[in-house]
């Protein structure tokens, strides 16, 4: 490594944030709903701003993962099965990617301390990781701009009979208007249990559970799929 090799590897190390022009369908399709961790690092890092952030890409899409909400697979051994689930508990420490592999991000261990017990505690790489393509389109979509619905809220609100609706009625209204959202999303990715709430509440005064509800009961069963597991050969 030369001093001409600084200003890049210091890019890399940046924290993550995704650029404008960010589209989460594009994310690479892999086998099947699993990608490969590589190409999804690197098309973070394409579309990431600044360009070519990719241990920052690689630390920002382990934290959803950290949280559970993020699904990875992939081998405890260079040799072994590729296809087991990588717990959420991994990611609790440090972690970077190196390849198509995970391991301990060294950068970020703030101690000598904390490294000799990470050792111990046996910390070993995951090889062969790869990600779960829904899980991921579904946190991108979370990380762009979402409209201001508070001015149609009132508005919607201003326009409101003085007499409240009958209770059937407001029952019928909340179930067609959900009806008619779940037909604007005939194709994935489809829209989240959030997505849902800053929609029906910009039309109704309900709360949270109330959308629950009708997302359990008039969602599609595609909705509400984990999706097909990657087979192993």
């Amino acid at each position: 490594m030369t001093e001409h090799d600084w200003p890049e590897l210091a890019a890399q190390e940046l924290e993550w944030a995704p650029s404008p022009t960010l589209d989460p369908n594009a994310v690479p399709v892999g086998d099947g709903d699993w990608v490969p961790l590589t190409p999804v690092i690197d098309f973070l890092a394409e579309h990431g701003n600044p360009v070519g952030v990719t241990q920052g890409a690689a630390r920002a899409l382990f934290k959803p993962a950290k949280r559970g909400e993020l699904r990875l697979e992939g081998s405890e051994t260079k040799c072994g099965n590729p296809s087991i689930a990588i717990p959420p508990s991994y990611f609790r420490n440090a972690r970077i990617a190196r390849g198509d592999t995970v391991a301990i991000d060294y950068d970020a261990v703030s101690s000598g301390e904390e490294f000799v017990d990470l050792r111990l505690a046996g910390h070993k790489p995951w090889h062969h990781v790869h990600v779960y393509r829904p899980d991921l389109v579904t946190w991108l979509l979370t990380l762009l701009p979402q409209p201001d619905l508070k001015p149609v809220a009132a508005d919607l609100k201003a326009a409101q009979l003085p007499d409240p609706p009958r209770r059937a009625s407001l029952k019928l209204d909340l179930e067609n208007a959900y009806k008619a959202w779940v037909a604007e999303y005939p194709d994935p990715p489809y829209p989240n249990e959030k997505a849902d709430c800053l929609h029906m509440q910009a039309l109704f005064t309900i709360n949270r559970d109330r959308v629950r509800e009708l997302r359990r009961d008039f969602s599609p069963e595609e909705w509400k799929k984990t999706g097909r597991r990657r087979k192993v050969v």
